[in-house]
């Protein structure tokens, strides 16, 4: 297996590891109420604790995977701008893991979490460039299309799930292994 080919797998396997560091606490993210969401999270501390790790490791390689793609420059810049934020987002996470109550309550600084999104939308839109230049238009379109569609929600609600970026890597993930 080349390098190249490598890249969808470690996309698709990303999104996997992501995944499960975000679940150990359900409904902890759609809980509006922040004395239940601490109590969620105290009735699980250890589970979400070692959750922000797997969400580390999981944006990492998701970006690692799309780096790796042997497509247009546009795509290496891509997964630089993941890459980067995946790690402007660590100090959030660690955070999050380590004081649940902040996070509950909502007393975190907000500038890891939206630099993250600002980067993943930015290499949403680099990939699409990328793929517009060697790959398939048809994709290039949907990244494209689905990257304005994100930013538009996150202008709106000033929130976005960083699970839609994931959705996303993996149809393109998949559509590169077929």
């Amino acid at each position: 297996m080349t390098w190249s080919e490598a890249g969808p797998w470690l996309i698709l396997a990303g999104s996997v590891v992501f995944a499960l560091g975000v679940s150990p606490v359900p409904r902890v993210f759609t809980t509006t109420d922040p004395a239940e969401r601490l109590q969620m999270l105290q009735a699980r501390r250890t589970q979400w604790f070692v959750g922000q790790f797997a969400v580390i490791d999981g944006t990492v390689l998701a970006a690692v995977g799309v780096l790796l793609l042997d497509h247009a420059e546009a795509t290496f810049a891509a997964g630089l701008a993941l890459l980067i934020g995946a790690l402007a987002w660590i100090p959030g996470l660690i955070r999050r893991g380590r004081d649940i109550e902040g996070f509950a309550y909502q007393r975190h600084p907000a500038w890891p979490f939206y630099t993250y999104t600002a980067a993943s939308l930015l290499g949403l839109l680099l990939l699409a460039l990328g793929l517009s230049q060697e790959g398939p238009v048809w994709l290039a379109w949907v990244v494209t299309l689905a990257a304005a569609a994100f930013g538009g929600l996150l202008v709106m609600t000033r929130d976005l799930p960083p699970f839609v970026f994931y959705v996303v890597l993996d149809a393109v993930a998949i559509t590169l292994l077929l």
